[in-house]
């Protein structure tokens, strides 16, 4: 589901419930359609998390570099996006963009049971979990290093079959939980509720 085709579901679900109230809206709807996103809003006043990219987010086709473990950022991609130049005059040029997953770490792979097979391990994972090379990017810092090469440190959402694959999630994962850390910490996860599909 593309970003348009979001906005114009929560634009739709808005006009049906003034429709339907012409008072004011519900709660959840108002929450909806003024987040930042639909991954997260209040429904009953119990906060869900969804699994799909954000509306900011923009599409691009990822090539895997590597992960690493002693960078404050882990998993890397590489891939071209138009940006905004200005010089004798503004205009778009394509720029390589190299995608860093933000708040994902590798753990020491010399503390784990795998040892260095570790971080090889991990990648596997990601490059069949990003295998199809499409992914939603949701920059939270872009650094320029110089007007064709751009370092997105972002939210990476890969397409995986039919589905968006949140990278954020991997330490979530059975199959990788012992070798990934979070950065952020989830501080009151009272009456928390996060839909995920179940990999079987």
């Amino acid at each position: 589901m593309t970003a348009p085709k979001v906005l114009a579901v929560a634009l739709l679900l808005l006009l049906l419930a003034l429709t339907a109230d012409a008072a004011s809206p519900p709660e959840w709807i108002r929450e909806v359609v003024t987040s930042t996103g639909p991954y997260m809003y209040q429904w009953g006043g119990t906060p869900v998390l969804l699994s799909w990219f954000p509306p900011h987010a923009v599409p691009m086709n990822l090539t895997f570099l590597n992960v690493t473990w002693w960078k404050p950022h882990s998993i890397w991609f590489k891939g071209t996006y138009y940006v905004s130049v200005c010089g004798n005059g503004c205009g778009y040029r394509r720029a390589t963009i190299y995608v860093a997953q933000r708040d994902v770490k590798v753990v020491n792979p010399l503390q784990t049971d795998l040892g260095p097979l570790a971080v090889d391990y991990i990648a596997y994972h990601i490059k069949r979990i990003c295998r199809q090379g499409t992914a939603m990017v949701a920059p939270a810092e872009i650094i320029v290093l110089d007007s064709n090469t751009q370092i997105w440190i972002s939210d990476v959402y890969c397409l995986y079959y039919n589905q968006w694959y949140w990278l954020r999630l991997l330490p979530y994962d059975f199959l990788l939980y012992r070798y990934l850390v979070r950065d952020a910490e989830l501080v009151n996860a009272t009456d928390l509720w996060i839909g995920l599909p179940v990999e079987g």
